[in-house]
């Protein structure tokens, strides 16, 4: 009889240890399961944040590229302007202000360059 006691007791201890040791598992499983969730929600942020920000960097190239089409088109502009008193100089009196003309054009389109007489 005390055998038979002893086995019962030992049964319910044990069927005890598997149900905290089924709960315990559960629990990780779903600690495990919020965590993969968190980083997944905090991925998706980072993501949204990394594709605003590329959206942004394309909005400002773009905006980039519109100035610099502006300014080569203002540069443009200058220099026929330039080529058109610069035929006018030329018609009155080609010989005296040929060479200043000459030298001032090439003052504007590089500005950093010495200018060389060429007579």
């Amino acid at each position: 009889m005390a055998y038979f006691k002893a086995r019962e007791i030992a049964k319910v201890k044990r069927k005890e240890n598997n149900r905290k040791s089924a709960a315990k598992s559960r629990q990780k499983k779903k600690e495990k399961s919020a965590n993969i969730v968190a980083e997944h929600t905090a991925l998706i942020q980072q993501q949204k944040g990394q594709e605003s920000y590329f959206n942004q960097l394309a909005q400002d190239n773009m905006h980039l590229r519109r100035l610099i089409k502006k300014k080569m088109h203002e540069r443009n502009s200058r220099r026929e302007v330039m080529a058109q008193e610069l035929a006018k100089e030329l018609v009155k009196c080609p010989k005296d202000n040929l060479n200043y003309l000459q030298e001032e054009i090439a003052a504007s389109i590089n500005p950093g360059t010495p200018i060389y007489n060429t007579q």
